[in-house]
């Protein structure tokens, strides 16, 4: 009954489709018998497109970045985003509009983002060039602003400055691309906001102000009809080892597949998955995408009253973050949110990965999961047999990379609470070896929250999440003991603070990953 149920459709009367369908540069092409583990780096390289290239293999520096347009699970809204293309696999990308570097523009005639790159010097070795102009190929598709802030690329050369020069450049500024005391001019003297402002010899408002006025316009691409039409078809690609790529249309199918293939692994971004079996040589024979899965993606409040966000379980970081954007004004917990994800590793990598798949990782220095025990997250949980059941996130980590799912269960979604009172005061925080795009080192999700009295103010809860002091992230109840019911005063923290260092996060001195007193200390 349940194959039967995968097998036919949503109607019931046609087999799910088993090739993929991409447009790459405006090329349609059918892969048959496509293989479910092929990323689509090593498809694009094995068609005669090397301009994409292979930096890590592991998504974190972007050299093979390509942006893909697709419809969206409403059936209406058309996405561009980059993605890292040596992470995503083939599969994933079926009834897209991928472009690469090559789709751009040619050495005769450059894209005009290509030109800028060439004029202002901005390649080193060029390597990682081509990621870095697809990725701003993106922000100008979707009308960003501050490029600066929203490259998510490394540069090997660390030949940032030109790289960034042309951002500027590309973005359109005339008059903020030069904050410092540059040697050859006098703007702004002894005003220097970064070392990065302060280029000796060379001085960014001079080299960007031949493009002022000059910003570049997005492409028109009209998708064809087709895409928007075989978006929601069901697939089942079977590769020649015997890996099978199930793309279901429907909540009821994925829970159908889910319990018929118990040992299944779910697939948004394959940003875990992908390293695992590139790195630590896993087998998945059955993979399951979400990505037409309407009930699975999407973020609302779920009450009038605007105190519960729901994050459907494949709604992408990006997804995430732009909501926690437009709402944190009045929004104390969607403000801490948006603080960790704005470090919370590359735009690439955040436009392809869900929140529920950080948190059924289970890492033990998960940027968000502290931040979402110190919020009072809960998980919806569902199976085709037993329904749904929540479970706090607090409680969810059960020992190293552990947690309470039962094989043929999966992440619906995550509720949220709002601290929106005037007194809730939430924070996120990150230490790492490098600021962007990098795993770090300690992370926490902090929460207290204040009542008044007579002549004091009176902690009235607090909660605190970490991250890399544990085998699994910790919530320190300890230390929430020391502080409710207390007086907000500097004698009630020291108070807490000796809690944490004798009781709460000890590390022993040859803890995994070692650096105990610093850690302790952070």
């Amino acid at each position: 009954e349940v194959k039967e149920k995968i097998m036919t459709g949503s109607g019931g009367h046609a087999l799910p489709r088993g090739n993929v369908v991409v447009y790459v540069n405006g090329e349609r092409r059918v892969i048959e018998n496509a293989d479910p583990k092929m990323t689509t780096l090593a498809y694009l390289r094995s068609i005669g497109l090397t301009g994409t290239k292979n930096g890590c293999s592991e998504g974190g520096c972007s050299a093979c970045c390509v942006v893909v347009r697709r419809v969206k699970t409403d059936g209406k809204t058309v996405e561009c985003l980059s993605v890292n293309s040596c992470l995503t696999p083939i599969c994933a990308l079926d009834s897209s509009w991928i472009t690469t570097v090559e789709g751009l523009g040619t050495a005769k005639a450059p894209h005009p983002i290509q030109e800028r790159f060439a004029a202002l010097f901005s390649s080193q070795c060029g390597f990682c060039s081509p990621g870095f102009i697809m990725t701003l190929y993106e922000l100008v598709q979707n009308r960003e602003h501050d490029f600066e802030d929203k490259i998510g690329n490394l540069c090997r050369c660390t030949g940032y400055r030109p790289i960034l020069d042309a951002a500027k450049a590309i973005e359109g500024a005339t008059t903020d691309g030069c904050t410092g005391n540059c040697a050859t001019c006098g703007c702004k003297e002894n005003q220097v906001a970064d070392v990065e402002d302060c280029v000796i010899g060379s001085c960014t408002k001079t080299k960007v102000s031949a493009y002022s006025n000059q910003k570049i316009e997005p492409d028109d691409i009209k998708l064809p009809e087709e895409l928007s039409k075989i978006c929601f078809d069901e697939l089942a690609i079977r590769g020649k080892d015997g890996t099978t790529w199930y793309r279901p249309s429907s909540f009821a199918q994925l829970l159908a597949l889910k319990q018929s293939y118990p040992q299944a692994k779910l697939v948004q971004g394959n940003t875990e998955i992908g390293i695992e079996t590139k790195f630590k040589h896993c087998d998945y024979k059955v993979l399951i995408s979400m990505a037409s899965v309407q009930e699975m993606s999407g973020l609302s409040f779920i009450d009038t009253e605007e105190n519960f966000v729901r994050v459907g379980g494949a709604a992408t970081l990006t997804e995430l973050y732009a909501f926690c954007l437009k709402f944190q004004e009045k929004n104390e917990s969607l403000k801490a949110i948006g603080q960790m994800l704005k470090w919370f590793a590359s735009a690439q990598i955040r436009n392809a990965a869900s929140l529920a798949g950080n948190v059924a990782t289970a890492s033990p220095i998960s940027d968000m999961n502290p931040m979402l025990c110190s919020l009072g997250a809960t998980l919806e949980l569902e199976s085709a047999e037993r329904g749904k059941r929540t479970v706090l996130v607090r409680d969810f980590f059960i020992s190293y990379r552990v947690v309470d799912l039962k094989p043929d269960e999966l992440i619906a979604a995550i509720i949220i609470p709002v601290h929106s009172q005037r007194l809730d005061f939430i924070s996120a925080f990150k230490q790492a070896k490098r600021r962007e795009d990098d795993i770090s080192i300690v992370t926490a999700g902090m929460r207290i929250s204040l009542k008044p009295s007579s002549d004091s103010w009176i902690i009235s809860e607090a909660c605190f999440g970490f991250g890399g002091m544990a085998p699994t992230t910790v919530t320190a109840d300890a230390v929430t003991s020391a502080l409710v019911g207390k007086i907000w005063n500097k004698e009630t923290l020291d108070g807490a603070l000796a809690v944490v260092g004798n009781k709460a996060l000890s590390l022993p001195s040859n803890v995994p990953g070692g650096m105990a007193e610093y850690r302790q200390t952070l």
